[in-house]
């Protein structure tokens, strides 16, 4: 079957290094779902990214499946400027994916949502995090 992608965004204001045993053991008992990580180390970063606009985008991108940003910025009714700010924010975070398609001569930028559910997380540790 499709296996869910799940990208979590973890508050932790002093944890500056992923634990990778606890990331192993995450994955060994839940195969099938891929866990990636975005650590926050301030409640303002992570205010950034979690805007009602992003989310809009992203759920844009997975409904309609825009061709192009531009088509992407007729479905939001925004300026495509703007829309390409946020969508390469939305990349380098590694949320979406820009591919290039050579259409007739012409490139355009086609957006793909590269996980299927995002998960906040802000608790400011992990103990409560395996309890189940």
């Amino acid at each position: 079957g499709i296996r869910m992608k799940t990208m979590t965004f973890k508050y932790r204001p002093n944890n500056r290094k992923k634990s990778l045993a606890d990331m192993e053991k995450a994955i060994a008992g839940k195969p099938q779902v891929f866990e990636d990580t975005i650590f926050f180390e301030s409640l303002d970063l992570v205010d950034s990214f979690i805007n009602p606009m992003k989310a809009k985008i992203i759920r844009a991108i997975q409904k309609h499946n825009p061709q192009s940003l531009y088509e992407l910025a007729q479905i939001l009714d925004k300026d495509q400027g703007y829309i390409q700010k946020e969508v390469k924010f939305l990349e380098g975070l590694g949320v979406l994916e820009i591919e290039s398609v050579k259409d007739a001569g012409r490139t355009r930028s086609v957006p793909k949502v590269l996980y299927d559910k995002f998960i906040i997380d802000l608790n400011e540790s992990d103990e409560s995090l395996m309890a189940v």
